[in-house]
């Protein structure tokens, strides 16, 4: 009897640690599945069909559309509800990146009919289409969601996927940076996790929701080097992933995991600079940096930086 009742005491135990067990899960995918929702507010005449037809990657969504949001009548909607829907569920709908400023030389091969085409400020890229500047130039684009990159010279970045999900503010954007280096400024993601923002090298990939951050890869050494300036920026390479802060960099080799963050340097003291340049290159004097081996220099018409005329100059000490 002593021990039927040890057993059953053990049981009883086990199955309340799996209660307990399947209470956590059941909150943890429902915070998850929270998260990832898009609320619509139903308009007058809709009905789940119409929506699940607009919205959703397929009809047949509408059943559990009904049963997650406990609609009692799927073909009258009360205007004004909230429905809630998984981002999962949205169909995914192609994006354009539009060229905003253009300095030297730039070209772009077009995807769709495998041709190369010199890029003006104005022209909209897809999925599958490939950048690349020349010596002393840059182009700057804008993705769906605000977000801007500013390609620098001798740089190539393949536009992988640029999706929106249905009739949302959400945005996948994903672009991959075969070599030279990408300054990015990413939209502030303020409508949920349905909003992607990554840009891979062969070396390693990052992945953002809303920061300002400079990437560059050098296929001579295998190599991927990353700077935060605002916000936080979560590097994998090498099966590997670390969160890099606010002033901080890192580097990662081809199949490496990326090195412990280090801080980067402070800007050095510019001093005064001329009032009138009238001619490249511009030369002045300045106190040297401490560890640093070189500086890198931007050009631009004014203090935002947003089109620079020069970038990617490199001016040893």
């Amino acid at each position: 009897m002593h021990t039927i009742l040890q057993t059953a005491t053990r049981l009883g135990s086990a199955r309340r640690s799996m209660h307990a067990l399947l209470l956590f899960l059941t909150l943890l995918f429902a915070n998850t599945a929270q998260a990832q929702e898009w609320h619509y507010t139903v308009r007058p005449g809709d009905n789940l069909w119409d929506v699940s037809t607009r919205y959703l990657s397929a009809v047949d969504y509408w059943p559990k559309l009904q049963a997650l949001n406990g609609v009692t009548d799927p073909e009258h909607l009360p205007p004004g509800t909230k429905l809630r829907i998984p981002v999962a569920w949205l169909k995914r709908l192609p994006a354009k990146a539009l060229v905003l400023a253009v300095q030297g030389q730039v070209q772009a091969l077009i995807a769709s009919t495998n041709k190369r085409v010199a890029v003006d400020p104005g022209l909209f890229l897809h999925q599958g289409d490939i950048l690349g500047t020349g010596p002393d130039s840059n182009v700057t684009l804008k993705f769906a969601d605000g977000s801007r990159v500013l390609l620098q010279a001798d740089s190539e970045l393949r536009l992988a996927i640029l999706n929106a999900r249905g009739q949302t503010p959400f945005v996948e954007t994903r672009s991959r940076l075969e070599k030279g280096r990408a300054d990015s400024e990413v939209t502030p993601r303020t409508t949920g996790a349905g909003n992607r923002y990554e840009i891979w090298t062969p070396a390693a990939h990052s992945a953002v929701r809303g920061t300002r951050y400079r990437i560059s890869m050098d296929p001579t050494t295998a190599t991927s080097r990353l700077e935060v300036l605002e916000g936080r920026v979560e590097l994998q390479g090498g099966r590997k992933t670390r969160s890099i802060p606010k002033g901080f960099g890192t580097l990662a080799e081809t199949g490496k995991p990326p090195l412990v963050p280090v801080a980067l340097l402070p800007p050095p003291p510019l001093g005064e600079l001329p009032p009138l340049v009238s001619r490249v290159p511009i030369r002045w004097s300045f106190p040297a940096v401490p560890e640093a081996a070189a500086y890198r220099a931007q050009v631009a018409p004014n203090e935002q930086f947003g089109f620079p005329l020069k970038a990617g100059q490199s001016c040893y000490r």
